[in-house]
């Protein structure tokens, strides 16, 4: 599945998503990737990280991946979506026009967001307002939430771009 569907990067934090369920645990104990790999892989996986680049002390980074989770939370409950991806029919998604929509009405529930969904915050997180950070996260989520229309209408996700193709001879 491509990743086209997705907003542009932005200053703030950096994009990764997999429709697949990932770890990225990367050299974490084996403990802790079995029970990473253990957890249901049926919703959205969200997964909010820091570096050493985005600041010194530990306090500011916790304090920065909170407020993106935050973020990210508020913009889900916004759009009547719960934290582990999950729709919730009373929300703004059964409102849509759309094979979403639709879905929802007709009474289906299994219908969520999946994949494993990485923000990993930059030094420019730290001193972003607040509103700035929410807009960023809401094209995040509204992307995704496009992006399972799609595939519920039939279409084939990715890029909705048309491109420069070659004419017709």
């Amino acid at each position: 599945m491509s990743k086209g569907f997705l907003p542009r990067p932005n200053s703030l934090f950096a994009i990764h998503y997999s429709p697949k369920y990932r770890s990225w645990s990367g050299n974490a104990p084996p403990i802790v990737r079995d029970r990473v790999e253990e957890r249901p892989q049926i919703c959205l996986r969200l997964d909010f990280t820091t570096g050493l680049s985005t600041a010194k002390k530990s306090t500011v980074r916790n304090w920065v991946k909170r407020r993106l989770r935050n973020a990210v939370f508020e913009e889900l409950r916004l759009r009547g979506i719960e934290k582990d991806g999950r729709l919730l029919s009373t929300g703004l998604c059964a409102q849509r026009q759309d094979a979403l929509g639709m879905a929802l009405r007709e009474g289906k529930r299994d219908v969520y967001l999946k994949g494993t969904l990485r923000l990993y915050s930059t030094k420019e997180m730290v001193g972003a307002e607040y509103g700035v950070v929410r807009e960023h996260t809401g094209k995040i989520v509204d992307a995704l939430v496009n992006n399972l229309s799609m595939t519920l209408g039939g279409k084939k996700p990715g890029n909705t771009s048309r491109g420069k193709g070659r004419k017709p001879s």
